[in-house]
């Protein structure tokens, strides 16, 4: 059975939004790694690896997005 148009249109919908909120994720994830050199460059190694931490969760949320985007195609 076909799904209808409006359906349809509400899946795009929600997987271009979750490809938009990959990118986001992943240009915090960057701005968070750049933050992390300069933290450790000052020699903060605490502040630098809660930075990488944040870094990771960000790249991991951007994957699982990218995976329910995926999914809706």
């Amino acid at each position: 059975m076909k799904e209808p148009p409006d359906l349809v249109d509400l899946r795009r919908r929600l997987a271009e939004t979750y490809t938009r909120g990959a990118e986001v994720l992943e240009h915090a994830a960057r701005l968070a790694d750049q933050h992390a050199e300069r933290e450790e460059g000052e020699g903060r190694r605490a502040s630098a690896a809660k930075e990488r931490a944040n870094a990771a969760r960000a790249r991991d949320a951007a994957t699982r997005c990218r995976s329910n985007a995926q999914s809706l195609r």
